[in-house]
């Protein structure tokens, strides 16, 4: 028998060994619409209040919670029966930006700490990010993070293998749902 193949399936019982019985601690999906931070955005002069729902773990056994956690972003007027572009809390468009590229892991898109912006909200009309021109729109924003090629875990197999960055953006969804 052939001592080489042996060995990678070795590691891929380990992998599986340590994957599925490191502790991993289990998450509540219900979400909790009174644990938000109040956010003031401006754009070309205006400004906007928004709910922002950040760092909410969308499955209830991550492997990375550093990536699979998602950001929400609702204008405050929705909370007011009040309208934006003609949308209501009711009928206002969600926008799902993620910055997965390249099997590369991300992190959910931000309305403060964009890679455009300064981190104050403020952004100017040469450097709007996607996230504030959407709620500025009367858009809900949600963004989540995801797992990608080079995510590893506590003893240094890789978490991220394709299609993981796909399976986490379906999780964000499912959630949302």
């Amino acid at each position: 028998m052939n001592k080489k193949l042996q060995f990678p399936g070795l590691l891929y019982v380990l992998s599986f060994f340590f994957n599925n019985t490191m502790a991993q601690k289990n998450y509540n999906l219900e979400f909790n619409k009174a644990v938000y931070k109040s956010q003031h955005l401006t754009l070309e002069g205006k400004t906007i209040e928004v709910r922002a729902y950040e760092n909410i773990v969308y499955v209830q056994h991550p492997v990375d919670t550093s990536y699979q956690v998602m950001n929400i972003y609702i204008p405050e007027d929705y909370f007011h029966n009040k309208s934006i572009n003609g949308y209501t809390a009711t009928s206002a468009p969600v926008f799902f930006p993620n910055r997965v590229g390249g099997y590369m892991p991300a992190k959910p898109a931000t309305a403060l700490n964009t890679s455009a912006g300064n981190g104050t909200g403020i952004i100017s009309q040469n450097s709007a990010s996607a996230v504030v021109v959407a709620i500025f729109k009367g858009y809900i924003v949600a963004s989540a993070g995801a797992r990608g090629r080079t995510n590893k875990n506590q003893v240094g197999l890789y978490t991220g293998k394709s299609p993981a960055a796909i399976v986490d953006l379906k999780a964000a969804i499912r959630y949302l749902k």
